[in-house]
């Protein structure tokens, strides 16, 4: 699980995206308005300790320090995994920090080493989740598409990631489940909504989408019933047709945007 890069937070909707999230890690930048976006806030390399008299330190000594923060990293990455998985299958009241642990070959100690509590693991998993949506939200800024099509662009890696990422439906059970959490969770939906008005008065700009359509009703219809189909197609079919369901509900909308039916 790699480590999306520091990256500059303008404000507006994506401004929200990335800022919820670096307000939720408590992460650090390098200045005002900078995140650092991490796969796993709770257990980071330690901060490096600055003597005061330099001694670089032996080889041997170098060699060894990296070994255990290479396998301290795999430990997270496994546990974090596995949580996903337990929690995705089974909730989050019935999900033990046991079960985790044993899932991901790894003792308990090591587990809570990492990871405190189970409000806390879900709170990384969840993290983790929303990290990734953020990373989507910065490469649409580059797709030279028209705004219509940047937002079925946009979909197309939301739906894929409903489909196949354990980490993004451990994240959606996890966030249905928020009030017997006992963590600050991100609100997500609040950013996306945010996004997806600003790219349909972009797409009232360039010509893609009516300018009769209100662009905050709309936004907020393609977030709500997109969250909708991921959670009928969950519910009747494991997303097993997730992605056929969300092609056909993104057809039918497409008309209503791009020429205003229905939407004065």
């Amino acid at each position: 699980m790699r480590e999306p890069a520091r990256v500059n937070i303008p404000g507006g909707w994506f401004g929200l995206i990335l800022g919820s999230v670096a307000n939720h890690s408590g992460a650090a930048g390098g200045g005002p308005g900078c995140a650092v976006l991490v796969a796993d806030h709770r257990g980071g390399a330690p901060r490096a300790v600055v003597p005061d008299r330099p001694q670089a330190p032996s080889h041997a000594t170098s060699a060894s320090g990296r070994d255990l923060q290479q396998r301290a990293v795999r430990t997270r990455e496994s546990v974090l995994l596995s949580a996903a998985e337990v929690f995705y299958r089974k909730g989050y009241a019935a999900a033990t920090l046991s079960e985790i642990a044993a899932r991901a070959e790894v003792t308990t100690g090591a587990l809570y080493f990492h990871y405190p509590s189970k409000s806390a693991l879900a709170d990384a998993v969840l993290y983790e989740h929303h990290a990734a949506w953020a990373e989507v939200a910065a490469e649409s800024q580059r797709w030279r598409l028209s705004a219509l099509a940047k937002i079925g662009a946009l979909i197309d890696r939301i739906a894929d990631s409903y489909a196949h990422s354990m980490i993004a439906r451990a994240g959606v059970r996890l966030g249905n489940e928020h009030e017997a959490i006992d963590a600050k969770l991100p609100e997500p939906s609040v950013g996306w909504i945010e996004m997806m008005t600003n790219l349909v008065r972009v797409g009232q700009q360039d010509g893609s989408i009516s300018r009769d359509v209100d662009a905050p009703a709309a936004a907020w219809v393609i977030v709500a019933s997109l969250f909708g189909v991921q959670e009928v197609s969950e519910r009747l079919n494991a997303r097993a047709d997730l992605i056929e369901r969300v092609t056909e509900w993104w057809a039918m909308l497409v008309p209503s945007l791009r020429d205003g039916a229905g939407t004065g």
